[in-house]
């Protein structure tokens, strides 16, 4: 079976809109409510991030699990059982009265992110495509990423009208449709769909196994190059509103500044399609880590500078951009699109892990020291991020 351009096109744009509506529903959805739920409920912001952080553990923790069951063709029902309970996590949000109440759902919720978001899409559509599947994957992620861009107006115009909790049973209803959506999009990606691409060239005891896959030095090079990565875009995401307003920039400055983050990611993936003729995935993912660095950098010397705070801004967010299109392609040009979902699942563990973990890191790095220090270290992540997928780069496939 050999699906026609359009046919592609129709799967793939669907899909796109339901991980807009899947990310602006479940996800951005904390960060939009975080502070109706402290006001309501009385609860530190301490106590209601662990619920974010809980979500991401349990995202990491069963990541794999959702990889080898796509791998095993039940992408489709992973997808719509993960976005039905995600919908009536959502709905029973609004009912909650105790903290751990609200913990246990946002860690069910963090299992429905295995089978819904990014990492799970990525494995359908790189099963379904094989390395044309960069082209889908760049696709959705230019439309996903202005999901926040849907998530934060609409979460403070919903409760601003009505409420906070008739806001989360729109939004619960706005994941429901993204199920939908997703539903129909995926009954064209049939369980026993031939790899294309890099694998066609091997057959039977020639295909590497995931397992021996995640054996290997590169692998492990590769997934700690990104794992470091996502530390420093963690840590710059929970602490840039207090790290510029200690740097006596205005808040509304610092407000406007974190917004453009979004903007930039999908202007980073713009210039990735222009270079992606020039330059291999993981040369450009090399470029991207290095923006961030960079980007950390500026941000050192940027006292009293709002240009150079915006121009920080702009290239760690366009290199942001990047990653999360290169993660997937990278992992498909050094090991195979045989095995994908459970290899690509391994790999995000620690790339979840280390972002789940980064405002704490973040934190301790900062009450120990200063904002100064925290930058200079990530900048020191970024070089080793680049050391160790440089030398993933130069190592033999599957070795």
């Amino acid at each position: 079976m050999i699906q026609t351009a359009p046919s592609m096109h129709r799967i793939t744009s669907q899909i796109a809109v339901a991980q807009l509506l899947f990310w602006a529903s479940s996800f951005y959805v904390f960060h939009a409510m975080m502070p109706r739920w402290e006001a309501f409920y009385g609860w530190s912001r301490i106590e209601v991030t662990w619920g974010l952080t809980l979500c991401l553990l349990a995202t990491a923790a069963f990541a794999p699990v959702s990889g080898v069951l796509i791998d095993r063709g039940f992408g489709r029902v992973c997808m719509v059982v993960g976005g039905a309970v995600a919908s009536l996590c959502l709905l029973l949000l609004a009912e909650v009265d105790k903290l751990n109440q609200f913990y246990v759902i946002w860690f069910i919720l963090g299992v429905c992110h295995s089978t819904v978001l990014y990492e799970p899409c990525f494995a359908i559509l790189t099963r379904q495509y094989g390395t044309d599947a960069k082209k889908a994957i760049t696709i959705v992620t230019l439309v996903a990423g202005f999901a926040g861009s849907i998530s934060f107006p609409m979460g403070y115009l919903l409760t601003e009208s009505f409420g906070w909790q008739p806001a989360m049973k729109v939004f619960s209803l706005v994941c429901f449709l993204s199920t939908l959506i997703a539903a129909h999009a995926l009954t064209e990606v049939k369980a026993g769909y031939p790899d294309r691409g890099t694998e066609k060239v091997l057959t039977g005891n020639q295909r590497p196994s995931a397992g021996f896959i995640i054996t290997t030095s590169r692998f492990w090079l590769t997934a700690m190059s990104f794992a470091f990565i996502m530390l420093i875009h963690g840590s710059l995401l929970a602490h840039l509103i207090p790290l510029l307003v200690e740097r006596e920039f205005a808040l509304s400055f610092a407000v406007f500044a974190i917004s453009l983050f979004g903007p930039m990611q999908v202007a980073g993936r713009v210039m990735m399609l222009a270079l992606q003729k020039r330059y291999s995935i993981d040369k450009l993912a090399l470029m991207a880590f290095v923006s961030m660095g960079v980007g950390c950098l500026l941000l050192t010397l940027a006292a009293g500078n709002t240009v150079l705070v915006l121009i920080s801004i702009a290239l760690h967010g366009a290199g942001y951009g990047v990653i999360s299109i290169a993660r997937p392609a990278v992992t498909v040009l050094f090991f195979g699109n045989q095995s994908f979902g459970a290899v690509s699942g391994v790999m995000s563990v620690p790339f979840t892990l280390c972002f789940a973990v980064a405002p704490a890191v973040a934190s301790v790095i900062w009450r120990n020291s200063n904002y100064t220090i925290l930058l200079v270290f990530c900048v020191m992540l970024a070089m080793v991020s680049v050391i160790l997928l440089t030398i993933a780069s130069g190592q033999q496939k599957y070795n």
